[in-house]
């Protein structure tokens, strides 16, 4: 057995809260022609915005004043785009030790929904940008000017990180200290639904530059997900504080 691999699986956790600036090669790129900053993030973030002004009034506040600096700023539409990009990521990383606690299902449900998103922008963009993306995060799409594209995922995945961190808050969840050999009996549930060893090696690699990355993560994530094991649950309760990045 090649269990001992899995701790590198650590190193790729830390590396999806990274912001990364790399360079891209020709990025599917689209142009974007908002005059009205907060009028775009509104409807972008519909969701995410919502919970905000319902759940962390203080956030929401600090939010519409961040928006505001950045429509008065000098900054491309892009760049002004991943500010408030950036300053909802400073909220999740706030109460990324609140996640941990919240109900399994709501755990799964972001990790469900980190899946589908790479597995979505590995079909659409390919790897070169989707390693960028498992890698450095969801910053990359507003670097590359996709994140318009991507606007309904970037709402989905932050909104279930919010709603989970409200459902920790009101009704706290313990679900154990993660050990060694939890990420080995994830490892073989990964392997036992059909994954090869190369996925696993992938993963613990983290390469952005290895084009099976992408779809490896993704998988994975999908195990975590779904994982009806206890070990499964002390995983995803583990792992689900490091995904702030998307």
């Amino acid at each position: 057995m090649r269990l001992p691999l899995l701790p590198a699986v650590f190193i790729v956790a830390y590396c999806l809260c990274v912001p990364g600036f790399a360079e891209d090669p020709a990025p599917r790129a689209i142009a974007m022609e908002f005059s009205d900053l907060k009028q775009t993030v509104s409807h972008r973030f519909r969701e995410t915005l919502a919970i905000l002004a319902a759940d962390f009034p203080a956030e929401h506040d600090g939010l519409v004043a961040r928006i505001a600096e950045l429509q008065a700023s000098p900054l491309s539409e892009n760049a002004r785009l991943l500010g408030v990009f950036e300053a909802l990521k400073a909220v999740r990383e706030a109460y990324k030790g609140k996640v941990r606690f919240a109900p399994s299902a709501d755990q799964a449900a972001i990790m469900a929904l980190l899946a589908d998103f790479h597995e979505r922008v590995f079909r659409s963009e390919g790897a070169a940008v989707c390693g960028r993306f498992s890698v450095d995060g969801a910053g990359v799409l507003f670097d590359a000017g996709l994140s318009e594209i991507y606007a309904d995922a970037l709402d989905r995945q932050s909104a279930a990180f919010l709603r989970a961190v409200v459902d920790a808050i009101e009704n706290p969840v313990h679900h154990g200290t993660i050990g060694k050999d939890d990420w080995s009996a994830v490892t073989e549930e990964l392997l036992a639904a059909g994954a090869s060893w190369a996925v696993v090696d992938a993963v613990a690699a983290g390469d952005p530059n290895d084009p099976g990355l992408c779809p490896s993560l993704a998988a994975f994530f999908r195990a975590i997900a779904v994982s009806p094991s206890a070990e499964g649950e002390r995983a995803r309760a583990d792992f689900v504080q490091n995904v702030t990045g998307y």
